[in-house]
């Protein structure tokens, strides 16, 4: 299921970052940020900028999308597609 739990642990494991070091940058509290990534509280939009230039990604990047549904469709933002185009 794409959710904004799991683009943020996408988002944070492609830089390396540790929660820790993202809940600091964004300036909230561990706990906070680990409940964004398990999907247990729904930031605000305030709070969803911080984190996300906290990511180094768009609000847009962390939007799970809609559109297909089901078990085998599958949609990631450029910078979390986990194939990226040869250069």
């Amino acid at each position: 299921m794409d959710t904004l739990g799991r683009r943020l642990t996408l988002a944070r494991t492609r830089r390396h970052l540790s929660q820790e070091a993202v809940a600091r940058r964004a300036d909230i509290s561990l706990n906070h940020y680990r409940r964004l990534e398990q999907d247990k509280h729904s930031p605000t939009l305030a709070t969803l900028t911080r984190v996300a230039a906290a990511l180094g990604v768009t609000i847009n990047t962390l939007s799970p999308k809609s559109g297909k549904t089901g078990q085998d469709s599958h949609s990631y933002p450029e910078d979390l597609d986990p194939f990226p185009a040869a250069s």
